[in-house]
Formats: C-alpha cells, sequence, structure tokens
C-alpha cells in the first residue's frame, strides 16, 4: 500500500512551513468543484494579512474620495464665479 505524501504547507505571509499542530487557515479559489489556488496562513499571520489589506483598501477608499470631493469643490468654486485668489465670505 502506498501512503500518499501531503505537500509542504507554506505560511503566504511569514514564509516558514506550517506544521500539523499549528493553528492555521486554508483559502481557496474554486470553480465548481476543481481547486485553481491555495494559500496557506498560520492563523496569527493570517489575521495581519488580513487587517492589512482591509487597511490599505481602506486608505485606498479615501484617498480616492477626497480626491473626487476635492475635484468637486474645486469646480463649485470656479463655476460660482467667486475669485479663489481673494477672500470672500461664503453663506448657505
Amino acid at each position: 500500500m502506498m501512503v500518499k505524501k501531503e505537500k509542504e504547507k507554506i505560511c503566504v505571509n511569514c514564509h516558514r512551513i506550517i506544521n500539523s499542530k499549528d493553528k492555521h487557515v486554508l483559502l481557496g479559489t474554486y470553480e465548481g468543484k476543481k481547486t485553481l489556488d491555495e494559500s496557506w496562513f498560520h492563523f496569527q499571520c493570517f489575521a495581519k494579512y488580513h487587517n492589512d489589506k482591509v487597511t490599505e483598501k481602506a486608505r485606498n477608499t479615501v484617498k480616492h474620495a477626497s480626491k473626487k470631493v476635492t475635484d468637486m469643490v474645486g469646480n463649485l468654486m470656479r463655476n460660482s464665479g467667486i475669485d479663489l485668489k481673494k477672500e470672500t465670505e461664503i453663506t448657505f
């Protein structure tokens, strides 16, 4: 009887081997029953990886929204006929 040797699991974040006793996370990409991709993480590495990705996404979203608002306010000010080079009181 042949024993199938299990493929070595390497953490995507810290690049160390994941032992069978380690708490770990497996992320997989599937198409039907076919596995397209697998990513292994130590549990603590996954928590850090996930938090880093969420923080990066939030920063990018805020940066993008800030740019849109800044452009919109600039267009509004230019179209209002207000001279941006002198101080003007604006009431709403």
